[in-house]
């Protein structure tokens, strides 16, 4: 019988960037799917109210359900990890079962709420869109209100995985969501028939993910987890969900933030949010390739990094962060030269305009400028997150939206649709920094001590 120092032993202490760059390529699969989605709905529904709508309820559905996803797991791992060290297999199968049960009964909860107040929800989403085009969101919504519960069972499954050092758990969640987009415009061409693929993918890759852990559990450390269901309630195993409280309200002030963001930018005209939206995800290709696998890899390894001798101030060695920063700015230049091509190449077919592509470009190199202090505070978070100081982390997250739409409420009319990037970037210089008083301030204490 295997614990998880013996499962990720070759993880934790010589294989880290090698661990993270086999992640990195399955999140690479991810981003060449995603880039096929968005060029085949830019070409099929253009710049349009119509793609605006689809493109609001899935960002809504989708990126809230993924952190909750990402907080579930960032708060169980390291109960994970000690009864994995402590071999108490049978209190492991406990936990999951109780997790999973009393996890499923609060989401389906939010399902229901999302599904009753659907049409007010499309209304603060798109304030400036038509009549026509939020009764089309609120529809949206109601379809792919299951993706809450199922994405949030998830997060207990990638959880386990990167547990078991077995990290392709998530992204190949994220594959086969993508994949059910694709499918679904394809048969049904309507962006209803789009939110359709959306969540039969989603069912589809949450039985993968049961049936592989079910595998993984009785060949790394022999625990027949289905002979568990019987009995599992009368256990006295207590579940703290104070850490994943925390990083659920944070991981929602950082979704708030890309809503208020994507609501603020409907007063700029049809095609606003699509342009702002294509641009983010036309950025999000190095960072998505990097930070979802290098923090799913961090997190376990600077939990125990946090009782050794060896701990670093800010969770790496200090050349590790030269290194990161020289690749960024690298990818910065890049994007700051091509983004016209790289636009007219991915998106300029079918009904998205030349000026529409213009736009997005634009938006494109502003965005750029803000991928170093993105990956940055990235790392830093797994730092707070492994320390568990959740609750501080939480209060960070809440301070820079407070401030952002504070920012957007009274100076966002004023400009163009330019200035929701520069506010992205303020945001992130501003969580950055926050991050960095904080880590500072923890490690003058610990010295005192």
């Amino acid at each position: 019988m295997s614990s998880l120092k013996g499962i990720g032993e070759k993880f934790f202490r010589a294989k880290i960037i090698h661990t993270i760059g086999w992640v990195s390529v399955l999140y690479a699969v991810n981003i060449v799917l995603a880039i096929l989605r968005d060029a085949f709905l830019s070409a099929r529904f253009g710049a349009s109210e119509q793609l605006d709508a689809l493109l609001l309820g899935i960002n809504l559905i989708r990126t809230a359900s993924l952190f909750i996803v990402m907080a579930v797991s960032g708060g169980m791992i390291p109960t994970f990890a000690v009864l994995l060290d402590q071999k108490k297999n049978r209190n492991l199968g406990t936990y999951i079962w109780k997790a999973n049960i009393q996890l499923f009964v609060v989401l389906v909860i939010l399902a229901v709420f999302t599904a009753v107040f659907n049409q007010e929800i499309s209304r603060l989403l798109g304030p400036g869109l038509s009549t026509a085009a939020q009764e089309d969101l609120a529809a949206i919504l109601l379809i792919l209100t299951p993706i809450l519960v199922i994405l949030g069972l998830a997060g207990i499954n990638k959880a386990l995985g990167d547990s078991l050092a077995s990290f392709e758990i998530h992204p190949v969640l994220l594959g086969m969501m993508t994949l059910g987009t694709i499918i679904g415009l394809l048969v049904f061409r309507t962006i209803f028939g789009v939110a359709v693929g959306l969540v039969v993918g989603t069912c589809l890759a949450y039985g993968f993910q049961i049936f592989r852990l079910i595998r993984l559990l009785k060949e790394k450390i022999q625990l027949d987890i289905l002979a568990l269901r019987k009995g599992f309630l009368r256990q006295d195993q207590k579940i703290n969900y104070s850490p994943i409280i925390f990083l659920l309200l944070g991981g929602f002030a950082i979704q708030g933030q890309g809503l208020i963001e994507r609501a603020f930018s409907t007063s700029y005209g049809p095609g606003s949010v699509t342009a702002l939206s294509l641009a983010i995800s036309i950025v999000a290709v190095p960072a998505t390739l990097l930070v979802p696998a290098m923090t799913s890899v961090m997190l376990p390894y600077l939990s125990r990094k946090e009782y050794s001798a060896s701990r670093q101030e800010f969770g790496l060695p200090f050349k590790n962060y030269l290194l990161i920063g020289a690749a960024c700015l690298m990818v910065t230049a890049v994007y700051w030269v091509a983004s016209d091509f790289l636009v007219r190449l991915l998106f300029q077919r079918g009904n998205f305009t030349a000026e529409a592509a213009a736009t997005t470009a634009v938006l494109v190199r502003i965005l750029s400028l803000g991928f170093l202090p993105y990956v940055l505070m990235s790392i830093f978070r797994q730092v707070l997150i492994a320390r568990k100081q959740t609750l501080v982390d939480m209060l960070i997250s809440a301070v820079v939206f407070i401030i952002k739409f504070g920012i957007l409420w009274f100076w966002a009319h004023r400009y163009q649709i330019q200035f929701i990037t520069f506010t992205i970037l303020f945001g992130y210089l501003l969580n950055l920094m926050l991050y960095v008083v904080v880590i500072n301030m923890n490690s003058r204490n610990r010295l005192k001590v």
